[in-house]
């Protein structure tokens, strides 16, 4: 697959999309739980992957 943001897995934690974004974790699950920021819920922690940041980045310009 085509990594989007290199050096990152395809499917990241809210970690690594809060590094990404420049923003707070908590921002991130808040983003997860309303499903603004589509990512699966696995276990205790969201997992979202690459292609579901870069179509909420690309929302999110319009």
């Amino acid at each position: 697959m085509f990594d989007i943001y290199p050096g990152y897995p395809d499917l990241m934690n809210v970690n690594e999309v809060a590094a990404i974004l420049n923003c707070k974790a908590s921002t991130i699950c808040r983003l997860c739980r309303t499903g603004e920021l589509v990512a699966m819920k696995i276990g205790k922690g969201w997992s979202i992957p690459q292609s579901c940041l870069r179509d909420f980045i690309l929302k999110k310009m319009v």
